[in-house]
């Protein structure tokens, strides 16, 4: 077993490890993948509180409109003659 510096970046274990090596990429590719889409899901989830917040300012509105509606009638009722 001997250690070899290449570049001073990687420290690579004898060829006749090799393997294990490529498995520990491969995990590591794994975890990436899973922390992107842990990430996606969030942002899913972000949008939907966001479509949430704006359905909640529809009725809002709504609410408004029907309210005017209704002091409109009002108006109306009081400036029919008796």
């Amino acid at each position: 077993m001997q250690f070899v510096l290449s570049n001073f970046s990687e420290i690579r274990l004898s060829s006749c490890d090799d393997s294990s090596w490529s498995v520990l990429a491969a995990q590591q590719q794994q975890q990436q993948q899973q922390q992107q889409q842990q990430q996606q899901q969030q942002q899913q989830q972000q949008q939907q509180q966001q479509q949430q917040q704006q359905q909640q300012q529809q009725q809002q509105q709504q609410q408004q409109q029907q309210q005017q509606q209704q002091q409109q009638r009002h108006q109306q009722q009081q400036q029919s003659p008796p």
